[in-house]
């Protein structure tokens, strides 16, 4: 197994394009000056960097796919981020939980936009 092979890649990039950018649209939308956007926009493509890679090379350990098994593997993943960007950003428990749902959400829907059309 290569630690980048071309579809972590280009699942990958674009979660990191899309929950970087969302948090620091988020971020700008609620106030945050220039270098907090930015701050806030390079924490969420740290965290993704860890979360993503994690999630793609783990789940299939996880045995035969299934739309529950990823489900449930993604709730965590948001949880996680959630608490990471309330950590480390400052933003509030539970909007820290609804942006991650709605990050997570786009990067999932992009990614499924972008698979089809391959």
């Amino acid at each position: 197994m290569r630690f980048l092979d071309e579809g972590h890649a280009l699942a990958l990039a674009i979660t990191l394009l899309s929950e970087s950018v969302g948090i620091g649209v988020f971020s700008a939308l609620s106030g945050a000056g220039g270098r907090r956007v930015l701050r806030n926009s390079a924490l969420a493509a740290c965290t993704n960097l860890v979360t993503h890679t994690l999630f793609w090379y783990t789940l299939p350990l996880l045995g035969a796919a299934s739309a529950t098994k990823l489900y449930a593997y993604e709730i965590i993943i948001v949880a996680v981020e959630a608490k990471l960007y309330q950590t480390l950003c400052g933003i509030p428990p539970w909007r820290a939980v609804a942006l991650s749902f709605v990050l997570n959400l786009t990067s999932y829907m992009l990614g499924l936009y972008v698979w089809q059309r391959l």
